[in-house]
C-alpha cells in the first residue's frame, strides 16, 4: 500500500484512537495559550516589537525584523509545547494503572 500507514499499524503499535486519554490533546492548545499569556508574551512589549518591526522604512530591514519575530515566536511555542508534552507524558505514565 504505497502512501498508506497500514504497514506501520501492522507492526503491532496501537492506533492513536486506542489511547484512553487521546481526547485530552485539544486541551494542549489552550495550555499553550495560557502559558504564553501568563508570560505576557502578547502583552505591550510584544506589541511594541511588532510595531517597531513593521514600522521600519527599509523593506529589507522590515522583512528581516518580521522574520526574526516569527522565528522567536515559533521557538517559544515549540519549547512550551515540548514542556507540556513531557509533563503530559509524565502524568499519563504515573496514572497508567488507574484505568
Amino acid at each position: 500500500m504505497a502512501g498508506s500507514s497500514a504497514g506501520y499499524w501492522r507492526a503491532g503499535r496501537p492506533r492513536p484512537t486506542s489511547y484512553p486519554r487521546a481526547a485530552a490533546a485539544p486541551a494542549l492548545q489552550a495550555i499553550l495559550e495560557q502559558a504564553l499569556e501568563a508570560a505576557d508574551w502578547f502583552g505591550s512589549a510584544h506589541r511594541a516589537q511588532v510595531l517597531e518591526a513593521t514600522g521600519l522604512q527599509d523593506t529589507i530591514e522590515r522583512l528581516e525584523a518580521v522574520q526574526r519575530l516569527i522565528i522567536e515566536e515559533t521557538r517559544v511555542s515549540m519549547l512550551i509545547g515540548a514542556a507540556v508534552g513531557y509533563e503530559l507524558a509524565h502524568v499519563l505514565n504515573e496514572n497508567q494503572g488507574d484505568d
